[in-house]
């Protein structure tokens, strides 16, 4: 629209098609996702001006949102079993005897009959569109291997003074390798019941890291000491195990220096419940690593 608003050129009328729109508010939930909602409100108030007609169908009245309802222009109302649909429609007259296809006109009730051409809406589009449609065959899903080497091609974990990139796993969908990204003061969560391969997965970071990498034993009290500034990466294997009586591992989690970021390993269950253990701010990150993930997860 913006294009169009600003070239000034006459331009081909567009319609824009809609098919339930309450379907709309299902898929994209109105609070979270707002910014969709607006735009198409935007569309549907401000196309016409730019030569974009909308039009949407709807299951009921009540799924057509306030702000859309205000501004509609034409209302075309189907079979409803709801006298209230009509009602809100500002029809005041019984649709439930309509045959199939028969609709009323909102503004005057004016009936019309909906036909089906020869061809299907979507043949009809196609022979209208100046692009090539989508293939008519499936999409293929590729196969995980049973098993990936621990050191596959362009494998790498490199850490910087901004962020850490780790590149150790592979994306289901198209089988190439997943990178995860952690900027400044984030943290690396790896979870999974035991002999899922926590530990080796610390192994391959360890094995593969483009810089210093310490490993916190039982007792972290040395670690400020091995570190050297960053970038560097922290692996602490079985983390609720190792205790922190004297904070540091608590104050590199709260406020690591520049280009250092821990990467801990530990079972769902316990770590759900770790309360107050050092280890169970990092879940407050959001990044993590699930292994064998249950639903719970």
């Amino acid at each position: 629209m913006a294009r169009r608003r600003a070239s000034g050129a006459i331009e081909p009328r567009l319609l824009l098609l809609v098919d339930d729109v309450g379907g709309l508010a299902r898929a994209h939930d109105p609070v979270r996702e707002r910014i969709v909602h607006e735009r198409f409100e935007r569309i549907w108030s401000e196309g016409p001006a730019v030569g974009l007609t909308v039009a949407v169908s709807a299951r009921r009245a009540a799924d057509l949102p306030p702000g859309l309802a205000a501004t509609v222009g034409t209302v075309l109302l189907h079979r409803t079993a709801d006298p209230a649909d009509a009602l809100w429609m500002g029809i005041d007259v019984p649709t439930a005897g309509l045959p199939a296809g028969r609709v009323v006109r909102a503004t005057d009730g004016l009936q019309a009959q909906v036909v089906r051409w020869g061809r299907s809406v979507a043949d009809a589009v196609a022979a209208r569109s100046p692009v090539d449609g989508p293939p008519d065959h499936p999409h293929e899903v590729g196969v995980l291997a049973p098993v990936i080497p621990a050191v596959t091609e362009d494998a790498s974990v490199e850490a910087g003074p901004e962020t850490a990139r780790l590149r150790i796993a592979v994306r289901d969908h198209d089988l190439r390798l997943a990178e995860t990204v952690l900027h400044p003061g984030e943290h690396l969560v790896v979870l999974g019941p035991p002999r899922s391969g926590k530990t080796s997965t610390l192994e391959t970071i360890a094995r593969l890291a483009a810089c210093p990498v310490i490993t916190v034993g039982a007792d972290p009290g040395d670690v400020l000491a091995r570190l050297d500034g960053g970038p560097a990466l922290v692996l602490v294997d079985d983390a609720l195990g190792v205790e922190d009586p004297t904070g540091v591992l608590a104050g590199l989690v709260a406020a690591p220096p520049c280009g250092v970021h821990l990467v801990v390993a530990a079972r769902p269950g316990p770590y759900r419940a770790a309360y107050g253990h050092w280890a169970a701010s990092l879940r407050a990150g959001g990044t993590g690593l699930l292994l064998r993930p249950e639903p719970v997860d």
